[in-house]
Parts: C-alpha cells; structure tokens; sequence
C-alpha cells in the first residue's frame, strides 16, 4: 500500500488466502476449502511512524472460493476488509485482519477475542511501515 505521487490517494492491493472447513453458508464440512480476500477500492490508509510503527488499511472486498478445480466461485462482493499492522523495529510484526459483510456480520477475523481481532505475530515473512 502506498499513497499515489500526489500524495492524496492510497493505491495498492491485497489478496489473503483462508484455509477452512467451513463451507460459505458457515456450516461444518469435512472437505478444506480454499477462500481468497480480495481488496478492491481502498478507503483508508493510515500510516503512524514511531516505535512501534502503526499502519491502518481499510478498503472494499470480494469473497471468493477457490474451487479443488482450480476455478473461482464469488461468494460475496463490496464486504469491508480492515488490516492492522504494528512494527516494532524488531521481529516482533503483528498484524489484524477483519472482512465484515455489507449484509451485517464478519466473514473473517484472523484472531476474533469476542469483541474485535486482535494482531497477532507475523511469524515469517518481511513487513515494514515507511
């Protein structure tokens, strides 16, 4: 994510891949389905330099299934994907990501408390806030 060379609009993407046996509806199966978040239009990026370093990213989102086939399958477009990253100038890197729906509820939370999702450890891989 990075703001355009006006320095006014955010521009980037992302895409996260979820590992689940629960099938769209939420019901239990005993097959692994694959999920990609997809970002689409940002609204919100947020970046507070420091120690530690904070980003914020807000944007719209489509919900797809990867089928074993290897096609796709939309489930759900315009849902609201929020990540959190904090950087701590160390190995220590957590990051949150939450996908709620434009119908009401959460598709996806990487660590749900009961509340809110809280970061967790980034545990390979390379993040950094400039």
């Amino acid at each position: 994510m990075k703001y355009n060379n006006g320095g006014s609009n955010p521009q980037g993407g992302v895409q996260i891949f979820d590992r689940s046996f629960y099938k769209p509806d939420g019901t239990l199966d005993t097959r692994l389905h694959t999920y990609m978040l997809k970002s689409t239009a940002i609204s919100v990026l947020s970046v507070t330099l420091g120690t530690p370093s904070k980003a914020q990213f807000t944007s719209k989102a489509n919900l797809i299934e990867i089928n074993p086939d290897g096609t796709e399958t939309s489930i759900e477009g315009n849902d609201v994907m929020q990540l959190t990253l904090t950087d701590n100038n160390s190995t220590l890197k957590t990051l949150g990501i939450t996908v709620q729906r434009t119908k009401g509820g959460t598709w996806f939370s990487s660590s749900w408390n009961g509340t809110t999702t809280v970061e967790q450890q980034i545990s390979s891989g390379n993040v950094s806030i400039k």
